[in-house]
């Protein structure tokens, strides 16, 4: 982009369409890795971006390429890119232990940021040689290698036993789970303002290079110092995580970045600027991988490719905004005046997030409270619905306070593992009885709210039970309207089992 144009804008919005496809689509591409073949997925992101890279390659060579042509493709190959994403995130932690996860970030950290170090470099040199589109033909090779391991590597997919999903549902199901998990938004809201305020030292050091006149080398060295301190940041993340708590880590690698973009904004020479950006590289990585390794730990398993593409989503809208923003600010007041602003609100972006509460589980709590797939539910069609469920508590009147309180805490949780229309009733002729009533849209709605109830749950539940005279009646209806056909007349046999199964479970 610098070859063709100085607008500090246009430059900037490189970052720009880079990310806004992590906005756009990472919430499909996390659902479809929760649901499909994760292997598959992958593959079919890393040829797409393939495809953009050899269209840049043919365009530069026709020198028919544009800055808009630049953007476009740019943002064609980040597409492919978000596709693979949430499945390669999400397909770690079926690998590896929760106690291994930070370790396996980090790990998968340093093999990027290695290529991140030596890459620039190695572009850089190429573009001072033999030009542009042999730096993007080489970038278009080391798609083959990639390709190359997805094929060789022999992934074993979960097996599932619950009805399928649709996207659509997929979708919503992780949207709602974040949406009412406060503790997974509050690390969604500090990944957004992590990068919303830092994303100046991603996208102004072209600017940087430009001011300083140091040309593609320059340039390149610049990249390869960001790199560098990444470098060192993921090789320290699990060392820092076993000494630091998740909170403090964050505040400190943020801390890191602020001084680093006040820093690149008074560098008179490249090699302050250099020093500058590898002080960056390691706040960057050390913040980013604290947030993910949170948020994956956060989350229960049948909702991380989700809650991670979420997560991706806002922090790739941190950087597109971010990036336009602090682009604007330099070509209205100057870089400097940019990086500076940028800087002080990171600064003050820390402070505020270290005094919110930090939500770390442990792993326990996050486990399903039973396993479905081990009792034997009635004949249902899994298409069939509404199904209704009513509980019946029996309150005394000097716990009803206690009671309403502890139900809209549970309103919340049903709610976050699907159920819809959720209300709760006092019985008028019966001033002690109060009914909770809430639906599932179908059958296989029903089952897969059931699979997503929590160990941690329980706390919610034994406060309730405890505020109660007898045990909670309960009640699971099916609607009956128009032409439903009948149900199975072989579901008693398992009425039992599943009975008691369904009343631990209420």
């Amino acid at each position: 982009m610098t070859t063709m144009t100085t607008s500090p804008v246009l430059i900037a919005l490189v970052q720009t369409a880079a990310t806004i496809p992590l906005v756009l689509c990472a919430l499909p591409a996390g659902a479809a890795a929760d649901l499909y073949n994760k292997r598959l997925q992958m593959l079919f992101g890393n040829v797409l971006s393939l495809a953009a890279i050899i269209l840049l390659v043919v365009l530069t060579v026709q020198d028919e390429i544009t800055p808009y042509r630049l953007l476009a493709l740019t943002g064609i190959a980040s597409v492919g890119l978000t596709v693979m994403l949430p499945a390669w995130h999400a397909s770690v932690i079926e690998m590896v232990t929760r106690a291994d996860l930070a370790a396996s970030v980090s790990l998968n950290s340093l093999g990027f940021n290695i290529a991140r170090a030596v890459g620039p470099a190695i572009g850089a040199e190429i573009i001072a040689i033999a030009g542009i589109a042999a730096a993007f033909s080489a970038n278009a090779v080391s798609y083959l290698f990639m390709i190359a391991a997805l094929l060789v590597w022999r992934y074993k997919p979960i097996r599932k036993t619950l009805p399928q999903e649709s996207i659509g549902r997929a979708m919503v199901d992780g949207l709602r789970f974040v949406g009412l998990s406060p503790g997974l938004r509050l690390h969604i809201a500090r990944g957004f303002l992590l990068t919303f305020t830092a994303s100046a030292l991603l996208a102004l050091p072209p600017v940087v290079a430009l001011e300083l006149d140091v040309g593609a080398r320059g340039f390149g060295i610049l990249l390869t110092a960001f790199g560098v301190g990444a470098m060192v940041g993921s090789l320290s993340v699990a060392s820092v995580r076993l000494h630091m708590q998740p909170k403090r880590q964050l505040l400190f690698a943020m801390l890191c970045l602020a001084v680093s973009s006040i820093a690149l904004a008074a560098s008179p020479n490249l090699f302050f600027a250099a020093f500058s950006l590898l002080i960056g590289g390691f706040g960057w990585i050390q913040s980013a991988s604290t947030l993910q390794v949170t948020v994956q730990t956060a989350c229960p398993r049948w909702v991380t490719a989700r809650t991670i593409s979420i997560f991706s989503t806002t922090f790739a809208l941190g950087i597109a905004s971010g990036a336009a923003l602090w682009g604007l600010l330099a070509a209205e007041f100057g870089m400097t005046t940019a990086l500076i602003g940028s800087g002080m609100v990171t600064a003050g972006a820390a402070i505020f997030s270290s005094l919110v509460h930090f939500y770390d589980p442990n792993e326990d709590d996050l486990q399903p409270r039973f396993e479905l797939d081990s009792y034997r539910a009635p004949q249902v069609d899994p298409r069939s619905g509404p199904v209704w469920l009513t509980v019946e508590y029996r309150v005394p009147k000097a716990n009803v306070t206690q009671f309403r309180s502890a139900m809209r805490d549970y309103a919340r949780i049903r709610r976050r593992d699907g159920a819809r229309n959720w209300s709760l009733a006092q019985d008028i002729d019966s001033r002690d009885i109060w009914i909770e009533r809430f639906q599932s849209p179908t059958w296989a709605d029903f089952l897969h709210r059931i699979s997503r109830m929590l160990v941690a749950d329980n706390v919610t539940r034994e406060r309730i039970l405890a505020l109660c005279e007898d045990k909670p009646v309960w009640r699971r209806q099916l609607e009956r309207s128009g032409r439903a056909r009948e149900l199975s007349d072989g579901r008693d046999e398992d009425e039992g089992e599943v009975g008691s199964f369904f009343r631990s479970m209420t």
